[in-house]
């Protein structure tokens, strides 16, 4: 008796090779994802270096410090939309808080040493918050006790660059004190004048 032998696989085999495949298709996105991180990271990073530049070439050119006349202890830089009344440069968002402001004032001086005037690219922390930027301070900032000391109408205060990184412990632009908390870095960088 001439028995046909069954051709294709069983079951068991299948299931195997799918599960192998899953396996592997998740750690394939794990890296992309970190890979994704890291890009955006060092476009932040890259992003901020022309900010410190433009501004420590407006310093230099002005003599002092941008204050800010309001006395609210941080700016967004860059243009967001939509424009608002008074604000025609748009808002940020910070702490997920969207009504955080543009200066016009300020985005003008800006512009002079860097036109473009770029943004962040927005990301979400692990609480929800939305976090873009960046933001321009004069003042002290404490960043282990959060506290901002802004001196009213201080003509020698520090001008600060505030941005975020994602992820915790991420490094910054040299000079920048960090705070990590939440999956972000803050990175605060005194910009010296003197």
């Amino acid at each position: 008796m001439n028995r046909q032998q069954k051709k294709g696989f069983t079951l068991v085999e299948l299931l195997v090779v799918i599960s192998i495949i899953g396996l592997l298709s998740s750690v394939v996105l794990a890296s992309l994802n970190s890979a994704r991180k890291k890009a955006e990271n060092s476009a932040r990073t890259q992003t901020m270096q022309q900010y410190v530049i433009a501004l420590t070439m407006l310093i230099e050119d002005k003599g002092t410090p941008i204050g800010l006349a309001s006395g609210d202890d941080l700016w967004c830089i860059g243009v967001y939309s939509p424009p608002k009344p008074g604000h025609p440069d748009g808002d940020c968002t910070y702490f997920g808080d969207p009504t955080w402001h543009t200066d016009v004032q300020l985005n003008n001086n800006f512009r002079a040493y860097l036109p473009s005037l770029p943004t962040l690219k927005p990301f979400i922390d692990s609480n929800g918050d939305i976090w873009n930027g960046p933001m321009y301070g004069c003042g002290t900032y404490d960043a282990l006790s959060d506290y901002w000391d802004v001196p009213s109408g201080d003509p020698l205060c520090t001008p600060i660059l505030k941005w975020e990184m994602q992820g915790e412990n991420e490094a910054c632009l040299p000079g920048a004190q960090t705070v990590s908390f939440d999956g972000i870095t803050w990175c605060l960088l005194p910009v010296p004048y003197r």
